[in-house]
């Protein structure tokens, strides 16, 4: 669909990218040719020190010890197995690394994956050329006494970094357990000192989890960030489970979320106006226009989205479910994500009034 439209697409990109081994390949009668391995995207394991609420034990070994605690207590119950691993990595890494130029790291957690640390500590030694990217929840840069920041001012390539964050302070930290504002800002800030430019991203991921505060969000990552530093910001909808999705929601909170939106992003622009170039490339013009594309956008196109699930079903599982995580986690979900709390009550209230009619 993008290439029809005449825009570049994922395909498109890399052929232009590894333009020199396309053409140089040297194609067989039957059509065949010998495969390069120049790019891999990796996911070790689900090992993962945080347990988003979005989330669940497929792709975080924390959702998986804790869903087995929280099991525990019914009778004949089977604890399954926590973490999801690679075997013999080290053999098959070096039977195709050479060729390799590109590397996504992702997870669970890469920055406290131990294979993660053995392929950046190939690639010093060896000093190929190679870039680096990665999805983290940027917590952890020190692990098992490794500094990572200091490991990727060794590589010879670029370094980029995709860094989720879904909020700051107890509403961020109620929806991704386990971050810590201060150490995710601290963080930030050692990327940005270090004497090799990294380039730092970040990713937003939205829902009925979050909605109202993505503008906040927005706004506290401009204060992290210096004025002269290119950075952007990517926003994703939640689609599953859906009573986590803004298509959940009525069509009446639909518009009073879009009402409220749009004011929150004018302010924000105002604001950015008075610091920032708001001309394009530069950041805040394009943060702004992604936030009325990317956010804004989804949110009004959200009622056109069919729902699979029975909303006040939905609703009772989902409190059934963030109830139980909090036996352990001793947090409350309730108080710090009010607007989720309300909208799902709401929701409810609806639902009992048209079934009594």
């Amino acid at each position: 669909m993008q290439e029809d439209a005449g825009a570049p697409s994922y395909r498109t990109r890399k052929n232009e990218e590894y333009a020199d081994v396309i053409d140089n390949l040297e194609i067989r009668s039957d059509g065949t040719a010998d495969f390069v391995q120049l790019y891999i995207d990796y996911r070790f394991s689900n090992k993962c020190n945080f347990k988003c609420i979005t989330c669940g034990p497929l792709l975080s070994s924390s959702h998986a010890i804790e869903e087995n605690k929280i099991h525990s207590r019914f009778e004949g119950f089977q604890p399954k197995k926590a973490y999801i691993e690679v075997e013999h990595f080290a053999e098959q890494f070096d039977s195709f690394s050479k060729d390799i130029r590109e590397i996504y790291f992702a997870g669970g957690e890469p920055l406290i994956m131990d294979h993660h640390y053995e392929i950046l500590n190939s690639f010093i030694e060896s000093q190929q050329p190679v870039k680096i990217r990665y999805n983290t929840n940027l917590s952890e840069l020190n692990y098992k006494g490794i500094d990572v920041v200091d490991l990727w001012t060794k590589i010879n390539g670029e370094v980029c970094i995709g860094a989720s964050i879904d909020g700051f302070d107890i509403s961020g930290e109620t929806i991704r357990f386990g971050l810590d504002t201060a150490v995710f800002k601290q963080n930030v800030q050692k990327i940005n000192n270090s004497p090799k430019e990294i380039r730092l991203n970040f990713n937003i991921t939205f829902g009925t989890t979050n909605y109202e505060t993505v503008v906040d969000t927005v706004r506290e990552l401009f204060s992290l960030m210096p004025q002269d530093r290119e950075f952007h910001i990517t926003f994703n909808p939640i689609f599953g489970p859906e009573y986590f999705a803004v298509h959940f929601l009525s069509a009446w909170q639909i518009e009073r979320a879009v009402n409220l939106i749009t004011k929150q992003i004018d302010e924000l622009e105002a604001e950015l106006n008075q610091t920032y170039k708001l001309e394009p490339p530069y950041n805040a013009y394009n943060a702004i226009k992604n936030l009325r594309e990317n956010f804004l956008q989804v949110i009004k196109e959200a009622p056109a989205n069919h729902l699979t699930v029975d909303r006040k079903d939905a609703i009772l599982k989902a409190i059934k479910r963030l109830d139980s995580q909090e036996t352990i986690r001793k947090t409350n979900w309730r108080r710090d994500l009010p607007s989720m709390y309300r909208d799902w009550q709401e929701i409810l209230q609806d639902e009992s009034n048209t079934n009594e009619q």
